[in-house]
């Protein structure tokens, strides 16, 4: 394995939002301040997660991923990956998925829509998913400060111990 910092060079997590997507902005006509729960994670902030690994790329090309939804979803499955052992991210209304295995410290990391397999410390798995939402969620909050008053992601947040966070 490299050092932290070539790693850190190497990989990232990022999520893309297509102002003009295919699939319909409506957050864009939403209150978003109290948009129920099943809209705002279901339907909204469609886009791609943009995900490497050592240089090893997971990056979708779907442009129809719930953005949101998946980042919180991530790091939800993160957050249980050291009880279960193997834990995956799935795409809504999808059988795509990012895989996690743990395996001592590391975690081995594939996918359903790639070959690509890479192995990454799970504190810095941890780190990339936390900073990633967080990344997003403070986009989206510039974009649309209603956001940041919605009950329903408020509440997946502090389920996340992310509320101080964002």
């Amino acid at each position: 394995m490299t050092s932290d910092n070539a790693t850190s060079r190497a990989s990232h997590l990022t999520y893309i939002i297509d102002d003009h997507s295919p699939y319909g902005n409506p957050e864009v006509g939403l209150d978003l301040a109290t948009t129920p729960g099943y809209m705002l994670f279901y339907s909204c902030f469609m886009g791609d997660v943009d995900l490497a690994i050592d240089g090893i790329d997971f990056r979708t090309h779907f442009g129809w991923v719930s953005t949101l939804s998946f980042a919180l979803g991530m790091l939800r499955s993160l957050h249980e990956l050291p009880a279960k052992g193997v834990s995956a991210a799935g795409f809504l209304e999808s059988e795509y998925r990012i895989e996690f295995q743990l395996n001592a410290s590391d975690v081995r990391v594939s996918c359903s829509y790639s070959e690509n397999v890479a192995a990454i410390a799970y504190s810095e798995l941890l780190a990339l998913a936390r900073g990633g939402l967080t990344e997003l969620l403070r986009n989206l909050y510039a974009k649309y400060p209603g956001l940041v008053r919605n009950p329903f992601l408020a509440n997946v947040l502090a389920q996340l111990d992310l509320a101080e966070d964002t």
